[in-house]
């Protein structure tokens, strides 16, 4: 059960920021986005301290442009375990202390267990190391487990990614049934991610890409895990090898990259590291398609940030995807190769029938990172017998 704290609302978070580092994807790029919204704030947001790893004040970290939020840097990696782990229970709650803090947001699924004289707010973000097992490391994916059901527990509050996200938690873990739950969602920098597309930018992507200049680029952003279905989508564009370019955005090991080009066969594949926010925006303005066939999915901000861009987009319609995309992307079964291969097929022969796109961006747009720090203060607040989302 929750843990009984003072009722007033936070006046100063302490945010666990340990995974925000250069060139984080995934849950780095999410809680860079949620301190973003937090800066954007300005004065009507409660003081906020992020704890940091002395790697995020590298060049290139996205923690240089926070004006507002304050950084406090703290020497223990959360992927050292159980080292990692003894930190979080034993010296957190006294970094907690000494800010003066009154809340701690542990928004990446690892919280200290157990009450203290702070509230605790606890980001249980998705059940994919349930339904996605084969994501994780065989060690890894049974400590997460672990590490979810120890932070529910005394926590005041656990927030999700989405509606459907936090359905899911609660079927996987009983405990979560019984604390306040609200949902904190992604969000997408409308200054990076629009539609306001160049042709200078266009060619200068597809030389850096190495597109030929009669190719389709075809474009995937995420990491190369089983459930991002990569396979499917290499499957559905082979009959277009000719023509077509997949051009996958992510940190794709030289033995992934190897075990995928073998089964696209004549189909020619671009790899490339995250190169920052821009870049990606870059990739998906000068798409001439952008798939994204996930199996499992806690939100799906891939699809968000294709959609602010205007890019024609094929994704999977699953619960996470259908909630934030909404009616304006054509979403398809992730299991269907036969329904993929049409679509596909369809999208790069049809061209005209992506002409709506503009309802798409406008809906994206509307996912902004202040939107999230909003939710995520609701969500901090005393328990009202209501939840966000």
């Amino acid at each position: 059960m929750a843990a009984s704290r003072p009722a007033a609302p936070p006046r100063h978070l302490a945010i666990d920021a340990r995974c925000v580092l250069p060139g984080a994807t995934g849950v780095g790029r999410y809680v860079a986005g949620l301190l973003a919204g937090l800066d954007a704030l300005g004065d009507s947001a409660p003081r906020a301290t992020a704890l940091v790893l002395p790697a995020a004040l590298l060049p290139g970290s996205p923690l240089g442009l926070l004006r507002r939020v304050a950084i406090e840097v703290v020497e223990a990696d959360f992927r050292d375990h159980p080292g990692g782990d003894w930190w979080l229970r034993a010296h957190l709650p006294r970094i907690v202390s000494r800010l003066g803090a009154d809340t701690l947001v542990s928004p990446f699924f690892l919280s200290p267990p157990g009450r203290f004289p702070f509230r605790r707010v606890a980001g249980l973000l998705d059940a994919l190391v349930w339904e996605a097992p084969g994501s994780y490391p065989f060690g890894y994916r049974h400590y997460l487990r672990w590490s979810m059901r120890r932070s529910a527990d005394g926590a005041d509050a656990l927030f999700a990614l989405s509606r459907a996200a936090r359905a899911a938690v609660r079927r996987h873990l009983p405990a979560a049934r019984e604390i306040p739950f609200g949902v904190v969602p992604g969000g997408i920098d409308t200054a990076v991610f629009h539609a306001r597309r160049k042709e200078a930018e266009t060619a200068e992507v597809r030389r850096r890409w190495r597109i030929p200049p009669e190719a389709r680029l075809i474009a995937m952003v995420g990491s190369p895990e089983p459930r991002k279905n990569h396979a499917l989508a290499v499957r559905a564009l082979r009959p277009h090898a000719r023509n077509a370019v997949l051009c996958l955005a992510g940190p794709w090991p030289a033995g992934e990259r190897r075990r995928l080009a073998d089964l696209a066969g004549p189909l020619p594949l671009r790899f490339r590291a995250p190169e920052g926010a821009e870049g990606i925006a870059e990739l998906l303005r000068a798409a001439d398609l952008v798939l994204f066939p996930s199996t499992a999915e806690g939100f799906g901000l891939p699809v968000l940030e294709a959609m602010a861009c205007g890019a024609p987009l094929l994704a999977s319609d699953i619960p996470a995807v259908r909630e934030a995309a909404g009616p304006q992307a054509r979403l398809l079964p992730p299991g269907d190769e036969t329904a993929w291969a049409l679509a596909v097929g369809g999208a790069l022969t049809e061209p005209s029938k992506w002409a709506g796109r503009a309802h798409a961006a406008e809906r994206a747009a509307r996912w902004t990172w202040r939107r999230a720090a909003e939710a995520l203060l609701r969500v901090a607040a005393p328990a009202r017998g209501r939840e966000d989302g």
